[in-house]
């Protein structure tokens, strides 16, 4: 991904964070994910 994009997409990302609390945006492949989602799943 092309620099330019990426940094469109962390911007992107950090405001959704702000707005709905960090962690409403999960990007795929990072660790954390598998957690956060176990956690969700079992509160259900």
């Amino acid at each position: 991904m092309s620099e330019d994009k990426t940094k469109s997409l962390d911007l992107a990302i950090g405001q959704i964070d702000r707005q709905f609390g960090k962690g409403a945006v999960i990007r795929l492949g990072e660790p954390k994910g598998k957690v956060r989602l176990k956690v969700f799943l079992r509160d259900l």
